[in-house]
């Protein structure tokens, strides 16, 4: 068995009542892990395992990865669900952190810059766009620590790049332009 604390990135369906959760811990990076019976009312996940939340986990190995013994969440980001744009802006930094943080690293400043940002998007206490900014000035300073002078580039689901050079550029390519 395995005890983590971690926030939930992404939530993908399988089959009728189960889900796949990618999980970004601090000590173990990004973790999938497969929730049984994730749709039932009496589901071992619960409020613990859906999007953002950030949660205390024991996961057992399963055949692909891990899969979910039990779950009690810590802090569920409620403010949230009042505006698409936090969750949208919120469903961003998850992507870029999973396309960034490798498997098996360390993230511990990495999951306390998000949950500083989705906290921070939930209360309302500062502009949408400055949470942009610094999220993306931050991990850009953490992508740079990691890699050094070697240019990094992968690829995201959405069509565009994330590209950052150890020169301090961080930049998303290829996106479509907002009208």
């Amino acid at each position: 068995m395995l005890t983590v604390k971690g926030v939930v990135l992404t939530q993908r369906q399988v089959g009728e009542q189960d889900q796949y959760i990618d999980i970004l811990t601090d000590e173990y990076g990004v973790l999938e892990v497969l929730v049984k019976g994730a749709k039932k009312l009496t589901s071992k996940g619960g409020p613990a395992a859906q999007l953002f939340a950030y949660s205390t986990f024991c996961l057992r190995p399963a055949k692909r990865g891990y899969a979910l013994n039990s779950a009690e969440p810590i802090r569920i980001f409620y403010g949230l669900r009042n505006s698409v744009s936090a969750v949208a802006l919120a469903s961003y930094f998850s992507q870029v952190i999973q396309f960034a943080v490798l498997p098996q690293a360390c993230t511990q400043e990495i999951q306390r810059l998000f949950l500083n940002s989705l906290h921070f998007l939930s209360e309302q206490t500062h502009p949408q766009a400055r949470i942009k900014a610094v999220f993306e000035l931050r991990i850009a300073s953490r992508l740079h620590a990691r890699c050094g002078d070697v240019p990094v580039l992968r690829q995201l689901p959405s069509g565009g790049a994330l590209f950052f050079s150890g020169a301090g550029r961080f930049l998303l390519q290829g996106l479509p332009a907002r009208k």
